[in-house]
């Protein structure tokens, strides 16, 4: 299985695993030199170059500060091709929800800021998404988890 995972926001960063292995990773702080970098188009273009085939899944996950269609900030997580049943998945913390619109899972800021363990929910959220598309889309978890 191939994965091509990005961030495109703070601190960001493409990621390609093959068959378990990290095949490359490219950070946008470690090119521009700026602190807490957005990814940039040249890094887009430098992450494209490396690939040797097409990836089976892409994955993204990460932080949106709110916006028009979003009038909060979140954490979010998706991936595509999105599996069958995967916005019916059980997602933690119970503050999580899957918005149908946008197609990605999000926990509000304020919902892991308030909670008793705000790392502890930002972790469980992380992790069930990751399982929910993992176990629907039939991740070889055991190349990949190791």
């Amino acid at each position: 299985m191939k994965i091509l995972s990005y961030n495109p926001g703070h601190d960001g960063a493409f990621a390609y695993i093959e068959e378990g292995r990290l095949v490359f990773s490219i950070e946008a702080e470690k090119g521009s030199r700026y602190r807490h970098s957005s990814l940039s188009v040249p890094d887009a273009f430098d992450a494209l170059a490396e690939l040797c085939a097409v990836p089976d899944v892409l994955c993204k996950g990460g932080w949106w500060p709110g916006d028009a269609t979003t009038p909060y900030p979140a954490f979010y997580s998706y991936a595509s091709p999105e599996p069958a049943g995967f916005g019916d998945g059980p997602v933690r913390p119970a503050a999580a929800f899957y918005d149908r619109d946008a197609g990605q899972f999000r926990l509000k800021y304020d919902d892991v800021r308030t909670a008793a363990s705000p790392r502890e929910a930002l972790l469980a959220f992380c992790q069930s998404t990751y399982d929910a598309a993992a176990g629907l889309a039939n991740w070889t978890r055991g190349e990949l988890e190791r």
